[in-house]
C-alpha cells in the first residue's frame, strides 16, 4: 500500500495482466510533441505493452516524437485531439469508436482532458474499459474547470504519476482510493548514463553554449511554460547583477524567455543562455559544468516534473546542488 497526502492509503501498483500479450491498448493524448512526461510516457508505455507481445495504438494530432511510437513498436493513428473546441471533441467521439471497433482495442487510456472526454464517451459507447493517467494538479478555479477536470477521475483505474497526486486527485476530485494505482514516473538510466556522454561531446556543448572556463553554472531544466518559473529565475539573475556566473534555460519553447528578455532589456541577463534540448542539458551536468540546479514554480502546489527529476537524479549522483521544490 501507498500513503497520499494526509494518510490517504492507495493501493500499491498491480502486477501487469496475463491477457497484456493479445489484448490491443488505445492511448489517447493532444499531440506527440517535444513536450514532457505525458509525450515520454506514452512512449514508454507504448513500448513496454509491444514489448509484452500486445498492439499498441496511439492517437494525437501527431508530432515530434510521433515517430518514437514506432520505433518501439506501436501504431499512431492522427485524429485532432489537441482541440479544445467543442464541437471537434464532440466528433472526435465517433471517430474514436470507429477506430476502437476496427482495431478491436481492449483497453482505451485517456492522458488529457480534452482527449478524455471524447475517449471516455467512445468508450462507454464501444463497452471497452476506460482508463486514465493523472498527471499533475489540473487548477480549478470554478465549477465549470473542476467539471472539465473530473473526466481525468472517471476511469475504472486512475493511474497517478506519485503519491502527491494520488492524494490530490483523492481528496479534491473524490477519486476512490481503491481506484488510484500508484505508478511512479521514472528515469531511464540508460539514457541518461554519464558513462556514455564523451569527453568530446561534452566540449562540444561547452562550446555551443559559450560556458566560460571557472565560471558556475547554475541550470533551470524543464519545458518552458509560465508557470514552471523561467521567467521568474531570468529576473532573479538580473537582479544579481553578476558577469562571473553562467545561467542554462535549457527547454522547448523560447516565447516565454523572450517575454522576460524584452521586459528587463537583454542586456541585463545576456549571461543567461537558452538551449532546446533538455536531455542534453542533463547529461552535460554529469561533468561536473552545472553547479546549481534550479527549480522554481508559480504555481502552489506543483509536482517535480519529470525532466526536474531526470536532472536531480543525475545531479544527486554527482553530487551537485539540487534546491527544493515545494518541499517535496
Amino acid at each position: 500500500m501507498n500513503e497520499g497526502p494526509n494518510n490517504t492509503t492507495i493501493p500499491a501498483p498491480e502486477k501487469p495482466a496475463a491477457g497484456v500479450a493479445s489484448a490491443t491498448i488505445l492511448q489517447v493524448l493532444p499531440a506527440m510533441g517535444e513536450g514532457g512526461g505525458v509525450e515520454r510516457g506514452t512512449v514508454e508505455i507504448a513500448q513496454a505493452i509491444a514489448a509484452e507481445g500486445g498492439r499498441a495504438l496511439v492517437v494525437s494530432v501527431g508530432g515530434a516524437r510521433e515517430h518514437e511510437i514506432k520505433r518501439v513498436g506501436g501504431e499512431h493513428l492522427n485524429l485532432p485531439m489537441h482541440s479544445k473546441n467543442p464541437l471537434t471533441i464532440y466528433a472526435n467521439i465517433d471517430r474514436l469508436a470507429q477506430i476502437i471497433k476496427t482495431e478491436a482495442v481492449d483497453i482505451v487510456h485517456a492522458r488529457s482532458r480534452a482527449p478524455a472526454w471524447s475517449a471516455f464517451y467512445a468508450a462507454k459507447r464501444t463497452g471497452v474499459p476506460y482508463m486514465t493517467t493523472f498527471h499533475g494538479t489540473y487548477s480549478a478555479g470554478n465549477p465549470l474547470k473542476r467539471k472539465y477536470n473530473s473526466i481525468m477521475t472517471r476511469g475504472e483505474r486512475v493511474i497517478a504519476i506519485s503519491r502527491f497526486i494520488g492524494g490530490h486527485a483523492h481528496q479534491n476530485y473524490g477519486v476512490p482510493s481503491n481506484k488510484i494505482r500508484i505508478i511512479h514516473r521514472g528515469v531511464n538510466l540508460e539514457r541518461f548514463d554519464p558513462a556514455k556522454v564523451t569527453g568530446e561531446r561534452v566540449a562540444a556543448l561547452a562550446v555551443d553554449w559559450r560556458l566560460g572556463d571557472g565560471l558556475p553554472v547554475i541550470m533551470l531544466p524543464g519545458r518552458l511554460t509560465r508557470w514552471k518559473g523561467q521567467a521568474m529565475f531570468i529576473e532573479a539573475i538580473g537582479k544579481l547583477a553578476r558577469r562571473d556566473i553562467r545561467c542554462l534555460v535549457v527547454g522547448g519553447d523560447l516565447i516565454v524567455i523572450e517575454s522576460a528578455f524584452t521586459r528587463l532589456g537583454r542586456t541585463s541577463v545576456t549571461y543567461v543562455q537558452y538551449m532546446k534540448n533538455a536531455e542534453d542539458g542533463a547529461l552535460h551536468a554529469n561533468q561536473e559544468a552545472v553547479e546549481v540546479f534550479f527549480n522554481p514554480s508559480t504555481r502552489k502546489s506543483a509536482p517535480i516534473p519529470e525532466e526536474i527529476r531526470e536532472v536531480i537524479k543525475v545531479a544527486v549522483e554527482d553530487d551537485e546542488s539540487a534546491t527544493n521544490h515545494q518541499g517535496k
